[in-house]
């Protein structure tokens, strides 16, 4: 079964598994097993004997197989991609009639993004700017504009995390807010702030002197701990102090720790995403910033509790009068398992969930409640056979 790929993690594990041999900095990548298992590969040739396992899930075996092996060098500080738009929700109109754009979520969107015509909009630095209003499942608020008006000067600050120098603070209305400075523009949530650089070095305050951080690998969030000096690139980075804060772009960014601050390079003109909480706002803030909404929704498909996973309906496929097909992927890269709930305002007649390890029937439900297995590290697609017909 052709597994959706929002992130491209299935066709990085095809693109290493091409000459069927890993080099030493592929070894540097602590979840290539579960890459090469997405691509369906369980062996390799490489530069030593290993079996080389990756989150209690996934395993491969390097000339062979030999001695266990989790972290067989140190990873790597300097690996991201560029995570491209996915659309997700298509065909949602089958099941929920046609409306509004439908939110594929299973959460209800936190952050600004610029590619959004739903919610609350306004125009920062000749950019459009949106925070969707749309519960899990269900069609968003229509577009709205928000008309911003100057409050003063401050600094801007998410969590633990300041920017060094003051800028113009403006209200929105609803407890939204923009701010305008040297380095950066921001449209500010009360989950964070979505930044736009107007600078290709950002500067903030931090209180720490060493950091321990959370870093996106594929698959799974990997923790180190950061000294002055140290420096990595990546897409997602969660960093532990007081509290957790996290900084999320769909492109690459490199991150410098310093005593006391941290300083963030990106080109001129880049989204950096800035919000409190970790691996679990982190992650769902990645999905905000690429995921565009391409179903349409009168109503609510239902609802769904993903815990400390992410869960996507990805898709809709009508099939034979009466029913339809329902796509769902569920990633859980944090480092807690999970166990989704989901509970349809329809009839589920059959569920088939699938893994790196084949698939599996589980039983429908009249009232159209399943559950789905989460563990950390997880890449899982479940395909839901529905009845359109609304449940009594």
């Amino acid at each position: 079964m052709d597994f959706p790929d929002p992130l491209r993690w299935i066709r990085l594990g095809q693109e290493k598994a091409k000459d069927g041999r890993l080099s030493e900095e592929d070894l540097a990548i602590p979840t290539m097993p579960g890459l090469l298992n997405l691509a369906g590969v369980r062996e390799v040739r490489g530069p030593y004997k290993l079996r080389w396992t990756c989150c209690g899930l996934y395993e491969v075996l390097v000339n062979g197989g030999g001695n266990v092996a989790e972290v067989p060098r140190e990873p790597a500080l300097d690996f991201a991609v560029n995570y491209e738009s996915y659309t997700a929700g298509r065909g949602a109109e089958a099941l929920v009639e046609d409306g509004l754009p439908f939110n594929p979520l299973a959460w209800e969107p936190q952050v600004f993004v610029d590619h959004s015509e739903a919610g609350l909009c306004f125009t920062l630095e000749n950019r459009s700017l949106c925070l969707p209003k749309a519960l899990p499942w269900s069609s968003a608020q229509q577009a709205s504009r928000l008309e911003p008006k100057p409050l003063g000067q401050e600094k801007l600050k998410v969590g633990f995390l300041e920017l060094d120098h003051n800028g113009t603070l403006e209200s929105l209305g609803r407890g939204l807010r923009a701010w305008v400075g040297k380095e950066v523009s921001a449209a500010v949530s009360e989950a964070g702030a979505t930044l736009i650089l107007k600078e290709d070095i950002v500067n903030m305050r931090t209180g720490l002197f060493d950091a321990m951080v959370s870093v996106l690998y594929p698959l799974r969030f990997v923790s180190f701990r950061l000294r002055p000096g140290s420096s990595l690139t990546t897409n997602v980075l969660t960093l532990k102090g007081p509290t957790a804060v996290s900084i999320v772009s769909p492109n690459p960014f490199k991150a410098l720790i310093k005593d006391g601050s941290l300083t963030i390079e990106a080109p001129r003109g880049s989204l950096l995403y800035v919000v409190e909480g970790g691996e679990v706002q982190a992650f769902r803030t990645l999905l905000e910033a690429i995921v565009r909404w391409g179903g349409r929704s009168k109503m609510r498909l239902g609802s769904v509790m993903p815990g400390s996973a992410a869960v996507l309906a990805d898709s809709v496929r009508s099939e034979s009068a009466g029913t339809a097909d329902l796509n769902l992927l569920v990633l859980n890269p944090t480092g807690y398992d999970g166990e989704p709930e989901i509970r349809l305002n329809l009839p589920v007649e059959r569920a088939e969930v699938c893994s790196h390890l084949g698939c599996l029937e589980a039983p429908g439900d009249k009232r159209g409640i399943l559950r789905v297995p989460a563990p950390s590290g997880c890449y899982c697609f479940t395909k839901l056979k529905i009845k359109r017909a609304s449940k009594p």
